[in-house]
C-alpha cells in the first residue's frame, strides 16, 4: 500500500474540507479502514470486500479477497463452484470466507472454523483437530479423578493445641455406654463437630492413662439421632488417645486426665506431586491390595526415633482394627527402634523371613513391653518372624490378656526383665519355633477365671519347638489352666543352682476347675537345669505325662540340680523312651523322682531307667 492508497481511503470517510463538516467519528472511522487495509493485505490478501463493493474502475485484480460480511456477494460474477457450476458467492458464520479471482470467475472458499462440539468418540489419530481436546478430556478428566490422591496428594499437618471445652463434668469418666461414673482424677466433656471445621484428626495425651481401668470410653462419636460409637476405650499404655474425624458424628464426648492432659487438633495439607508417585503407589502399597500393609510406607524407618515409629505403628492399628477386614502390618529387614506397641484383637504383626527384622527398645526405655494386648475381647491375632530384642523393657517382650486362637510364630526373643511372653486367659494357642534368651520366666502362663469368672479360661494350647535358655528362674511357669501340650521342646541352661525354687518347668495348680487334663510333654529334651527341678507339679488336680523325653544333668550348662521330677501332690506318668541321664556324656541326678505332699507317679514302661535313687514312692507296671 503507497500513499497515494491511504490518501483515497481518506478521502472515501472524509466529506470535504470546505464544507467544514469533518468531525472525530470521522477521523477514527478513515484510520480503523486504513487498519483493515493494511491487516488484509498483511495476511496476503488482495483486500477485503463487503456485500455492497462493486467492481472497481479497471476491473478486479486476480488474487484472494477476504470477505467480511455474511450474506451473498452478488456484485462478484461470474461465479462458479468446484463443479464448474454457476453459484453465488456467500459467507456464512463458522467459516473462514474467503473469495478468489483468477482473471475470469470467481471461486468461493469456506473453510470451517475449528469448533467447542467434540467428536463423541476419542480419535487418537486426529491431531488436527482441536475440537479433540473436548474429547480428549472427557476421557482423561475421569482417569485424573481416580488418581486423586496422587495429582492433588494431601497428608498430615502438624499437631495443634486447643483448649478444653467449658462446662466439663470435673471428677467424673464416661463408661462405654456413654454414663458418667465418678473418678476424683478424671473430667469428661463435648466437642461439637460445627467447630471442628478442617479438622481431620483429634487426640488426647496425658499421664496415667493405663490407670483408669477397661470399661473408661475416651472417645465416643454421636450422630444426629443421638446414637453412638465407642471409638477410643480401655487401658491405653502409651498416654494417647486419638481419633480421626468423622462425618457422620455432629459431637464428640471425651474422657481425660483431670490433671496434665492436652487437647489436640490436626488437618489435613496438600503436598508437593511427587515425581512417578502411580508406579510408586504401585510398588510401596500394592502389597495392600493382597491384605498386607508395609509400615514403610506410612514412615516407619530404622533411622527414626522409637517414639516416631511407635506412634505411627499404634495408629495404623488403631486404624486397621476398626476394619472388617483389617490388613497385615508388616516391616522388612532392618532394626526398628520402638516403644510399647498396643496390639488390637484381630491384629496380625510380622517381618521378613529368615528373622531378619528386629524391634528393640533403647536403654532407659518406659515401655514394659514391645507387644501389649491389654485385652483382646477373645478375639485372634498373630505374631510372626520377628526378633524382639526386650532387655531394656521393665517386663519383658509380649503381653496377652483374653484372647482365642491366638498364634505366635518364628520369632526369637531376649530378655532381662521378668518374662519373654506373659499369656493370661488364652483359650486354644499355638505357639511354635519361639527361641527364648534370659528373662527371670521365659514364658508364663495365667488362668484368667482363677480370679475373674467373666475373663477366657486357659487352656487347649500348644507348644510346638520351643527353646529356652538362659532364664535366670524358671524356663516355663504355668498357674492353673489345663489341657496344655509341649511337642519337641528344648529346655536348657536356666535356673540358679543352690535354688530349688527355680529350674525348668513349674506347673502349679493345674486343673482348678476339676477340667483334668493337665500337661503332657511329648519328646522333648532338658540340659544343663540348675535349681531343684526339670519338671515340677504341685497341687494340680487332673493328670500329667511327660512321654518320650530326655533328662540330662550337664551339657549345655553347668551348675547344680537336686532332682529332675518333683511331683507334689499330682498324679503324673512318664510313658513311651523316657529317660534319666547317666554317665559318661551326661551325669546322674542326685534324685530323679521325687513324690511327695501326696502325689502319685506312675511309669508305665519298665524299661524307663528310673534307677534308685528316687525319693518316695512310684508305681511301674506289670506286663505278662
Amino acid at each position: 500500500m503507497i500513499i497515494q492508497d491511504i490518501l483515497a481511503l481518506i478521502g472515501l470517510k472524509l466529506p470535504n474540507n470546505n464544507q467544514k463538516k469533518i468531525t472525530a467519528k470521522d477521523v477514527r472511522d478513515s484510520f480503523q479502514l486504513i487498519g483493515t487495509k493494511i491487516e488484509t493485505i498483511s495476511a496476503g490478501y488482495k483486500d477485503s470486500l463487503k456485500i455492497q463493493d462493486t467492481q472497481p474502475v479497471g476491473g478486479w485484480v486476480k488474487g484472494l479477497y477476504k470477505l467480511i460480511e455474511f450474506g451473498n456477494y452478488i456484485n462478484l460474477t461470474p461465479a462458479v463452484d468446484e463443479n464448474g457450476n454457476t453459484t453465488t458467492i456467500t459467507a456464512v458464520d463458522g467459516k473462514i470466507n474467503e473469495a478468489y479471482f483468477d482473471g475470469i470467475k470467481w471461486h468461493n472458499s469456506k473453510i470451517t472454523v475449528p469448533g467447542t462440539t467434540a467428536k463423541q468418540v476419542y480419535d487418537n489419530t486426529d491431531n488436527v483437530n482441536p475440537s479433540t481436546m473436548k474429547a480428549g478430556a472427557d476421557r482423561w478428566d475421569k482417569t485424573l479423578v481416580a488418581l486423586k490422591s496422587l495429582v492433588n496428594p494431601v497428608g498430615d499437618g502438624p499437631w495443634q493445641a486447643m483448649s478444653f471445652p467449658s462446662g466439663e463434668n470435673v471428677g467424673f469418666i464416661l463408661n462405654q455406654n456413654g454414663v458418667g461414673e465418678v473418678q476424683p482424677n478424671g473430667a469428661y466433656g463435648d466437642i461439637y463437630a460445627s467447630n471442628l471445621v478442617g479438622v481431620s484428626s483429634l487426640r488426647i495425651t496425658g499421664p496415667g492413662m493405663d490407670t483408669f481401668g477397661t470399661t473408661i470410653s475416651w472417645w465416643m462419636g454421636y450422630r444426629a439421632d443421638n446414637t453412638f460409637d465407642v471409638l477410643k476405650s480401655g487401658i491405653i499404655v502409651n498416654g494417647v488417645a486419638q481419633i480421626n474425624v468423622d462425618p457422620q458424628y455432629v459431637r464428640y464426648k471425651y474422657s481425660r486426665p483431670k490433671n496434665g492432659a492436652v487437647l489436640e487438633k490436626r488437618s489435613k495439607v496438600a503436598l508437593p506431586v511427587e515425581e512417578d508417585s502411580v508406579i510408586k503407589a504401585i510398588e510401596n502399597k500394592g502389597a495392600g491390595y493382597s491384605g498386607i500393609l508395609d509400615l514403610t510406607t506410612l514412615g516407619v524407618s530404622t533411622s527414626n526415633t522409637a517414639q516416631q515409629n511407635t506412634d505411627i505403628i499404634n495408629n495404623a492399628i488403631e486404624s486397621e482394627s476398626t476394619k472388617s477386614n483389617p490388613r497385615t502390618l508388616k516391616l522388612p529387614s532392618g532394626v526398628f527402634k520402638v516403644n510399647e506397641i498396643i496390639l488390637k484383637p484381630g491384629i496380625e504383626f510380622c517381618g521378613s523371613s529368615n528373622l531378619n527384622t528386629v524391634l528393640t527398645t533403647d536403654v532407659g526405655s518406659s515401655a514394659r513391653y514391645i507387644f501389649t494386648l491389654p485385652d483382646g475381647l477373645i478375639g485372634r491375632g498373630f505374631i510372626n518372624n520377628l526378633v524382639l530384642n526386650a532387655r531394656n523393657t521393665t517386663e519383658g517382650g509380649i503381653y496377652l490378656n483374653n484372647t482365642f486362637d491366638y498364634q505366635i510364630r518364628n520369632c526369637a526373643i531376649f530378655s532381662n526383665a521378668l518374662f519373654g511372653i506373659k499369656l493370661k486367659g488364652c483359650l486354644y494357642h499355638t505357639i511354635s519355633d519361639i527361641y527364648f534368651d534370659g528373662g527371670d520366666i521365659g514364658l508364663q502362663i495365667i488362668n484368667a477365671q482363677a480370679t475373674n469368672t467373666s475373663a477366657m479360661a486357659t487352656n487347649l494350647i500348644k507348644y510346638d519347638r520351643l527353646y529356652f535358655v538362659k532364664s535366670k528362674k524358671k524356663c516355663v511357669e504355668l498357674n492353673a489352666g489345663s489341657n496344655y501340650v509341649f511337642n519337641s521342646c528344648n529346655f536348657e541352661d536356666s535356673g540358679l543352682s543352690g535354688d530349688e525354687t527355680t529350674g525348668g518347668v513349674h506347673a502349679i495348680g493345674l486343673s482348678p476347675g476339676g477340667e483334668g487334663v493337665d500337661v503332657a510333654f511329648n519328646n522333648c529334651w532338658s540340659e544343663g537345669i540348675r535349681g531343684g527341678f526339670i519338671y515340677k507339679f504341685e497341687n494340680c488336680k487332673g493328670n500329667s505325662v511327660i512321654r518320650d523325653c530326655m533328662m540330662g544333668l550337664g551339657g549345655n550348662g553347668t551348675g547344680t540340680i537336686t532332682n529332675a521330677i518333683v511331683n507334689t501332690g499330682s498324679r503324673l506318668l512318664l510313658s513311651g523312651a523316657t529317660r534319666f541321664s547317666t554317665a559318661p556324656h551326661f551325669q546322674p541326678f542326685p534324685t530323679n523322682i521325687r513324690t511327695d505332699g501326696g502325689g502319685t507317679t506312675l511309669v508305665d514302661n519298665p524299661n524307663i531307667n528310673t534307677g534308685i535313687n528316687n525319693v518316695g514312692t512310684f508305681k511301674t507296671a506289670q506286663y505278662t
